[in-house]
């Protein structure tokens, strides 16, 4: 000693820093000392929790920045960290690893069995593991690099993984002795949707080579289930919770609007609970659709004006064909960008054809009755008592319904136009069509018309070079005008 030195004398946590910081909610926060076997399990014992305390999830932040999750009730057998100061230290002649590790300090329970140790002696490094627990004393030599792991390095922590309809689905450590009923308390319990009767658990094993598994059908019956690493817990979901499946309806209905519906239920069912048809319901033309049908419809459309789109690019670019001249040509493509820009204006609404009757005992048994899906749409218009011809006639209109045949509504409409096609379509109401002939002798003519039906005349193409574009033109005026059809029972147009 000399004059003016100092002496510090430290409480042994303080000098070897073997301390653990706990925060939270318990009576006192605060440093406590490491635990001898660095167990946060014995920490945990000398904890007192205050009311409140949310037992089934806790953090242990170590030096590393790292995080490990545990449940305060059931801890697992976690280890608090390895080494308090990395770094270089100057080498003692006759230093040994059990000095060395002294000197760095550690905060926690490390791999006794393996320390890796790599020695630079003889200039080419040599590579040594030393079971610390047998041999504490190995002589260490200047430049010597030491390496401790954790626990877990050689020995890595084993999950189970519980999913489904628990609070905290995740992975979670699994511990000797472990129980179905502490992998669920530890994801938060069950949640209100679980079927606890159905708990599907899958347990992996290697059999000559191969990974087998085999399905456990479990449930809260048996909570004491003995679990394996790597189990997997599935949780299943009580039937039909949360598929909560509506159709609408509206119109002539005494009571419309959303109804939530289950699976089986039929268009009779809804219309029961509806309270039945209303005296002014024209069920005749009902509108059912289906998001499903939409959807194709629409998919459909698109994958025919495509092809229209380029049939009509080769048609523009290629030489008239024999008996055809240019303006053939021009007015078909006039024709074509009509039709595309028609097209805009009529979405598909995924119309199901279907026939309604007032006599509900009678519907039920029918054909017609049919199962819903979810997005269902039912539309019972008022009466009506017109017939609406469209296309290429003289004056579109509606004209008033009197049971003429299709030709006698054509005619009041003032004819064909000099560019209409021979054949025309009857849109029913009840969303059915047929074909009418003006050229033909015998059935060409539809007299079976009601009330709302929808008659069409589509444009006539004079080509005969193109005959197959003429096709495909006639199938969109056919899909368009089932569409404008619907609309107009839906009071669209």
């Amino acid at each position: 000693m000399k004059n003016g030195d100092r002496v510090f004398v430290y409480k042994i946590s303080q000098l070897n820093n073997k301390e653990v910081f706990v925060y939270g909610n318990i009576d006192k926060p605060g440093s406590y000392p490491m635990p001898k076997d660095g167990s946060l399990k014995t920490l945990l014992t000398k904890l007192q929790y205050l009311k409140n305390t949310a037992y089934d999830y806790a953090l242990v932040k170590r030096f590393d920045d790292s995080i490990v999750s545990f449940n305060i009730k059931n801890p697992k057998d976690i280890k608090l960290n390895v080494v308090k100061k990395v770094g270089k230290y100057r080498y003692l002649q006759g230093e040994t690893l059990q000095d060395l590790i002294n000197n760095a300090g550690t905060v926690g329970m490390f791999n006794l069995q393996k320390v890796q140790v790599v020695s630079w002696a003889t200039g080419v490094p040599v590579l040594h593991f030393v079971d610390y627990e047998k041999n504490p004393k190995f002589k260490l030599q200047a430049y010597d690099e030491v390496t401790i792991f954790d626990e877990t390095f050689f020995n890595p922590i084993k999950f189970i993984s519980v999913t489904g309809e628990v609070n905290k689905p995740n992975l979670y450590t699994c511990s000797e002795g472990m129980t179905l009923k502490d992998a669920i308390t530890m994801a938060g319990w069950f949640s209100s949707k679980a079927n606890r009767n159905y708990i599907e658990l899958i347990r992996y094993r290697v059999k000559n080579s191969t990974r087998e598994r085999k399905f456990y059908t479990l449930s809260d019956a048996n909570l004491s289930f003995k679990l394996h690493a790597f189990d997997e817990i599935n949780v299943k979901r009580v039937i039909n919770w949360n598929e909560r499946k509506t159709v609408t309806l509206k119109g002539e209905v005494k009571y419309p609007g959303v109804y939530v519906i289950k699976s089986g239920d039929t268009l009779y069912d809804v219309i029961t609970r509806a309270g039945g048809f209303t005296k002014e319901a024209y069920v005749y033309a009902s509108v059912f659709s289906r998001e499903s049908v939409k959807k194709l419809q629409q998919k459909r459309l698109r994958d025919m004006l495509y092809k229209l789109k380029r049939k009509s690019a080769i048609i523009a670019a290629s030489a008239k064909g024999v008996g055809e001249n240019n303006l053939d040509a021009q007015t078909l493509l006039s024709s074509i960008d009509g039709l595309i820009e028609d097209a805009k204006n009529y979405n598909p609404i995924g119309r199901v054809a279907l026939k309604l009757d007032t006599n509900m005992t009678k519907f039920k048994t029918s054909q017609y009755n049919i199962i819903l899906k979810d997005g269902d749409k039912l539309v019972v218009p008022s009466k009506t008592n017109s017939i609406l011809v469209t296309g290429e006639v003289l004056n579109e209109s509606a004209f008033v319904y009197n049971k003429n045949d299709a030709e006698s509504y054509i005619k009041q409409a003032g004819g064909l136009s000099v560019d209409a096609d021979e054949i025309y379509f009857v849109v029913h109401a009840n969303g059915f069509t047929e074909k009418g002939d003006f050229g033909s002798w015998i059935g060409g003519n539809v007299d079976d018309l009601l009330a709302g039906d929808v008659i069409v005349v589509p444009l006539h193409i004079k080509t005969s070079t193109w005959f197959s574009m003429t096709k495909d033109m006639s199938s969109i005026v056919y899909k368009l005008a089932i569409t404008a059809a619907s609309l107009k029972t839906l009071g669209a147009i």
